[in-house]
């Protein structure tokens, strides 16, 4: 039986108000180039935005150009040095880095900080505006949000570091060159190195659990919270940055124009329509731009694929996750209804595009499965297959109740029998899997072997609900754990 489907491949375009030459992506739209139009020739090594029409990118001969929506405009930064990165909590707080460079700015002009070394400062990232770190060859320097625009030196270190993130002031990784991956915690930094004479040069994550290291030869690491992992990059070239809205929306950037983006699952080459080195990726939900040598500026329109599920949305990933995989379409309307609890004919629905196995139209003839699911019904051909599949037989007296809801232990039930997973009666022997879930239950041993199998933790406190209704942001959670190994 095969377990998920290929993936869809979208191309979706887009008409701006100023010409451009649209170059093909991945999922949620296209890149296209946006020069700055601007003389002089120079670089671009960063980008970094509050809105899509708040961006600031930072380059060569103290470049420091504003997008404001609509066009690039050059801003006086006071510096002839290159600048290597930027970031912000607003756009009235941003922090520009160089070489033996600080900036700062604060809505209306960028100044001069005392960085406290001459050398290369090659990235910058803080938890706030008054806890801001910094490294470059050899130092690590933090700024507390003294008014003398002081930094101090945190820690020197033998490498240079090349990249600088964290979820918080107490959970910091800084990487460099020689495989360097230093993390923070509060008090000290220790090593967290991994084995490669590779340059690591950019850092990001959506938690303190999902963090990505991307470096040379197209080296993509993982951090899970616990260890790090080598991905598959599809690249063997050198990729220079990576940020990302989402844990499932992650791009990196590299040599000879490559962009690769992952999804949650998977890493993809993109079409960035350009061999340019492109040095820096960044933007926010709806608009990400990616900069590199000789004015390069592209930008990626990402499409809501949900009007209801923002990237900010809890299950957003696993929702993208199935749509993706064609295991949902949502409703039809532009929305998913992530608020709205599953019923039982929608669950034959997700289970049979899990499994691959949506039956043709007219698949019931006219033969009624159940005498609450007439032969006609648009979810007929979905029920029978659940049906022949073994993994429904109906509530009784002959009937299915389409209409009625999915309750967890429901869904546990369903899920295991389509996994083929469904364990022998008693296999919850005499211990309760969860305070709500005594072993004699009908539903424990499904429940049990959903947990063993890593799909559900509960809903906390010891308990797993087994009665309550699940939602359709639950069920694409369920469905992605078990059938796309999310």
């Amino acid at each position: 039986m095969e377990l998920g489907k290929r993936r869809k491949l979208r191309l979706m375009v887009f008409t701006l108000l100023f010409s451009f030459t649209i170059f093909s992506g991945a999922h949620g739209g296209d890149w296209t180039s946006i020069p700055p139009g601007l003389g002089t020739n120079f670089s671009l090594n960063a980008v970094w935005g509050s809105s899509g029409s708040d961006v600031f990118a930072v380059g060569t001969n103290g470049t420091i150009l504003h997008y404001v929506g609509n066009e690039w405009v050059a801003m006086t930064s006071g510096t002839t040095q290159p600048l290597y990165a930027i970031w912000g909590t607003s756009g009235a707080d941003i922090f520009a880095v160089g070489r033996g460079t600080i900036l700062h700015y604060d809505g209306s002009a960028w100044s001069a900080m005392t960085a406290g070394t001459a050398w290369d400062i090659n990235s910058v990232w803080g938890s706030s505006g008054s806890d801001v770190f910094a490294v470059g060859d050899n130092k690590i320097l933090h700024y507390d949000g003294n008014d003398r625009k002081v930094w101090t030196e945190m820690a020197s270190v033998g490498v240079s570091l090349k990249g600088v993130w964290g979820s918080s002031g107490s959970d910091v990784f800084a990487v460099g060159t020689n495989g360097t991956i230093l993390h923070y915690d509060g008090n000290a930094w220790s090593d967290m190195s991994w084995p490669t004479y590779s340059y690591l040069n950019g850092v990001w994550g959506s938690s303190g659990s999902d963090a990505f290291v991307v470096g040379g030869n197209g080296i993509i690491l993982h951090y899970n919270g616990s260890v790090w992992e080598s991905m598959s990059s599809g690249t063997t070239l050198g990729l220079e940055e990576v940020w990302g809205n989402s844990g499932c929306n992650v791009f990196a950037v590299g040599l000879v124009g490559t962009i690769v983006h992952y999804n949650g699952r998977v890493w993809t080459p993109m079409s960035s329509g350009t061999t340019e080195r492109l040095w820096g990726v960044g933007g926010n939900s709806g608009r990400v731009f990616v900069v590199g040598n000789n004015k390069t500026i592209l930008l990626h329109y990402a499409d809501t694929v949900f009007a209801d599920v923002l990237d900010n949305n809890w299950a957003y990933c696993y929702i993208i996750g199935i749509y993706d995989e064609g295991i949902t379409t949502g409703y039809g309307d532009g929305r998913y209804g992530p608020d709205d609890f599953v019923t039982r004919e929608q669950m034959t629905v997700f289970i049979t595009r899990a499994l691959n196995q949506v039956p043709e139209d007219g698949y019931c003839g006219s033969v009624a499965p159940f005498l609450d699911v007439p032969a006609d019904r648009w979810s007929c051909k979905y029920v029978k297959m659940l049906v022949e599949l073994g993994i429904t037989s109906g509530i009784g007296g002959g009937l299915f109740g389409p209409e009625g809801v999915v309750t967890r232990e429901q869904m546990a039930a369903f899920i295991t029998r389509a996994l083929d997973e469904v364990p022998l009666d008693g296999y919850c022997g005499t211990e309760d899997p969860f305070t709500d879930v005594p072993y004699s239950w009908w539903s424990c041993k499904y429940i049990k072997r959903l947990m063993e199998l890593g799909i559900t933790s509960g809903i906390g406190g010891g308990l797993y609900g087994p009665g309550n209704p699940v939602t359709r942001a639950q069920m694409a959670v369920f469905l992605a754990r078990a059938f796309l190994g999310m």
